[in-house]
């Protein structure tokens, strides 16, 4: 299917009005309760499925309120069923460079702009540039609408329901935007961003503003290692946070306030049945430092956790359950 009809761009406004509710799911999934009274217990992660994933440009994974999986994959959108299965294809003229799904609505970040489309893949509007020759770098859902960053400006930007985008955060404010640095909501109101050249995550008001950071560069365990990571991170149901990291690829849980938990898969986990020469793992182990969209990370936050592996071109899940 191809997407690189323009006619619909009209609907703008009616996705704006549709939006708050459509997205609503998208917040659930990526939003939680208040962890300040949570004490995040010990879980079992169980990894059950590796889909090989043969296409280039492997960028970025997201799960949506029915549990699909969908792919960045260089000019495409696969999506997967919860199961695994490859249920449907979309194909643009340009590479997709972020996305988020809701309810009712997929969004796709391509070049300098946001596609909409439906559940079945089929486009619905394109939203206005975020201005020439800029780029996206992170798109981001919630009950009140779509928010992007512009990695050309330096901006946080917001669509508002008058059709055009308002910039809520900016150098000329304060707002250092983080190279590399992906988005997501930790909390209502409270945005978690990875900062892998500080090795550490961020919170951030809704508005981009710092709240908190932790983390750090070590090599141990309880630090962040390599020249540029965490490359992702994600929220689950009992405020934890899950990591990724590039180089000697590691996945491990921290409780909201950065205090280690454990280890969820290391080196080891993703190298160890691998046939090949100890030449092409290290050759795989450095295309995968400091490359854009090298480990993403996806989640339903309570029973699944997907990590998008595109060194390996793979898509791994894992089952989470509690340790009795």
């Amino acid at each position: 299917m191809n997407l690189s009809n323009q006619s619909t761009r009209s609907t703008r406004r009616g996705f704006m009005g549709a939006t708050a509710g459509a997205v609503a799911a998208s917040s659930a999934m990526t939003s939680h309760a208040s962890t300040d009274s949570l004490s995040p217990q010990d879980k079992i992660f169980t990894r059950d499925v590796a889909i090989d994933v043969p296409q280039p440009g492997l960028r970025r994974a997201v799960v949506d309120p029915d549990d699909n999986v969908l792919v960045a994959a260089g000019k495409s959108l696969l999506i997967y069923s919860p199961q695994g299965t490859l249920t449907q294809r979309v194909d643009f003229d340009r590479p997709v460079r972020c996305l988020a799904a809701g309810d009712e609505h997929i969004t796709v970040g391509i070049r300098d702009h946001v596609r909409v489309l439906d559940r079945s893949g089929r486009l619905k509007t394109w939203l206005p540039t975020i201005g020439r020759g800029h780029l996206i770098g992170d798109l981001i859902q919630n009950d009140g609408g779509v928010m992007v960053t512009d990695i050309t400006a330096g901006n946080l930007a917001r669509f508002t329901d008058r059709g055009r985008w308002e910039t809520i955060a900016s150098r000329k404010n304060g707002f250092d935007l983080p190279a590399g640095g992906r988005f997501s909501w930790q909390t209502p109101g409270r945005l978690l961003v990875t900062n892998p050249s500080r090795h550490r995550i961020e919170y951030r008001s809704e508005r981009g503003q710092m709240v908190s950071t932790w983390g750090k560069r070590s090599r141990e365990v309880i630090g962040f290692q390599g020249c540029c990571n965490p490359l992702a991170a994600a929220t689950l149901d009992d405020g934890s946070i899950v990591t990724a990291e590039a180089g000697q690829t590691r996945i491990k849980r921290f409780d909201a306030n950065g205090n280690f938990l454990q280890q969820v898969a290391g080196p080891d986990d993703f190298f160890k049945l691998a046939t090949e020469t100890d030449t092409h793992v290290e050759q795989a182990h450095n295309s995968l430092m400091c490359a854009a969209g090298g480990i993403d990370l996806a989640t339903n936050g309570g029973n699944t956790l997907w990590m998008l592996h595109s060194a390996e071109k793979q898509l791994i899940r894992w089952r989470i359950s509690e340790r009795a």
